[in-house]
This record gives C-alpha cells, structure tokens and sequence, in this order.
C-alpha cells in the first residue's frame, strides 16, 4: 500500500495493530511526554492522544520508533531506503536541474508522509 498521508499512515498502524489509541485527556506539559518516554523504553507501538489537554489537535508520537513502521511507511527496509536517499544525494551533487528533475520520485517518497490532521 502506497501510503499518501499522515493520516493514511495513523491508518494502517492502527490495521497493523501498532498503534496505541489513547482517548483519556493528558496534559501536553509533562504527561504526554512521560507517556511517550515510557512506551519508546519499552520499544512499544506509536501513540495517538485524541485528547490533548487546552488543544483542539491530535497527538501522535513515535511513528518511525520501529523498523517495521518506517517499513509500512516508506514501502521497503530502512537501510535500503536510506542508502537510496545516499546514493541519490551523491549522484547530483554538484546539483543541476536536470540531475535534481531525474530523481524526483525519490525526493518524493521521502516527503510523502507530511504534517496534516489525523485521527
């Protein structure tokens, strides 16, 4: 699955079961970071707060905590994907705009997954 959005990714954590939904109200100041820092220790799934103390907005923490999210994230392993985003750096450096055009897909790809309202 091609993963468009922020809010497609929270999606598909969620069918994959790694995604920890918390409804209860926590406060942004130190409890939410408290959980967040309890729940990475313990190497746990990302975390949705849908309700942030004084916010209208969701929370969602820990999306790339796992090889397995950036894997649902970006479509293929992480070192793969890292040594793509190598390569590709190397190969239009010094940068020109044919270079830069030929390798769109993969500045793409790695943008895909951008700040929007989720859950």
């Amino acid at each position: 699955m091609k993963i468009k959005s922020t809010s497609e990714f929270v999606k598909e954590l969620q069918i994959q079961n790694e995604l920890l939904i918390i409804e209860e109200e926590v406060d942004p100041i130190l409890e939410l970071a408290e959980i967040q820092r309890r729940v990475v220790a313990k190497r746990g799934p990302a975390i949705l707060f849908k309700n942030v103390k004084g916010s209208r907005f969701s929370v969602v923490t820990n999306l790339y905590g796992s090889e397995r999210r950036i894997k649902i994230a970006f479509g293929e392993e992480p070192v793969r994907f890292i040594r793509k985003i190598a390569t590709t750096i190397q190969h239009i450096l010094p940068p020109t705009p044919a270079k830069i055009w030929d390798l769109r897909n993969i500045a793409f790809q790695a943008l895909k997954v951008g700040l929007k309202r989720v859950g």
